[in-house]
């Protein structure tokens, strides 16, 4: 006869713990329950995702709790191809997420905000997200997160037709590229700014430039997409660290 006894798995058991740490430790259990969902969402274990999910919200949830945790729903909803809950729960995270200590983690849902209305089409929303998202970077210097939202904002503006503002964003990234990277990425929206302009001489030159720096590059550490705003873009959004906090 076939034993059909229930039988706990792995995720069972980190439900009970994170379910258990959260009762001592709120901010422990969230950490670990944050990388319980990375996992889950690396792996698109849809059904350990929602599990997760909804444990979490069963409990009581500080504003900043909630923030975190409606900013993860939308990655989960941004990786089933649901952009319009994406977008929903990244606007549900920021109304959250209002404590000025906690800014660079607004400055990221804006940042995976753009992405999400720059996929849907709605270019002048992602603009604004991402000058937003701007104004944190250039408060704390953090040089990599312009030079990211710069690309992005170039390549937005050139969409656009606005290539003033497209190639204020170009020159300001040139100027914070150090990795080979990072000059390729910007190599080709220079290169995407031209063909706007119709100047195909100059765009096949920026495509060689790009293709030349990038063929320098080891392919372990390629990955950039064409926007710049994450290095593992194309590889869906499972890729990105849930938080990749980058302040004190």
């Amino acid at each position: 006869m076939l034993n059909t006894r229930y039988r706990p798995g792995a995720i069972d058991y980190i439900s009970a713990y994170i379910s258990t740490l959260r009762e001592s430790d709120l901010s422990a259990g969230l950490r670990s329950w944050v990388e319980a969902f990375q996992r889950a969402l690396d792996d698109w274990r849809n059904d350990e995702c929602q599990r997760l999910l909804r444990e979490i919200k069963t409990g009581e949830l500080t504003p900043e709790a909630v923030g975190l945790v409606r900013y993860v729903e939308g990655r989960w909803a941004e990786q089933r191809g649901d952009l319009t809950h994406a977008v929903s729960c990244y606007h549900a995270s920021l109304a959250a997420n209002t404590d000025q200590a906690h800014q660079w983690r607004r400055a990221q849902v804006l940042s995976d905000l753009a992405l999400t209305y720059h996929a849907l089409g709605q270019l002048t929303e992602a603009g604004k997200m991402l000058a937003e998202a701007l104004i944190y970077y250039r408060d704390t210097e953090d040089d990599e997160a312009i030079l990211e939202v710069l690309a992005h904002l170039a390549s937005i503006y050139t969409d656009q037709g606005h290539l003033d503002q497209a190639l204020d964003c170009i020159q300001e990234g040139l100027t914070l590229a150090e990795t080979d990277e990072d000059q390729a990425v910007l190599l080709a929206v220079q290169g995407a700014w031209h063909e706007a302009q119709g100047l195909l001489g100059l765009l096949k030159s920026y495509h060689l430039k790009s293709r030349k720096v990038v063929s320098s590059v080891p392919l372990a550490k390629r990955g950039v997409g064409p926007v710049g705003m994450d290095a593992n873009r194309k590889g869906g959004p499972s890729h990105r660290p849930v938080l990749h906090r980058r302040g004190p």
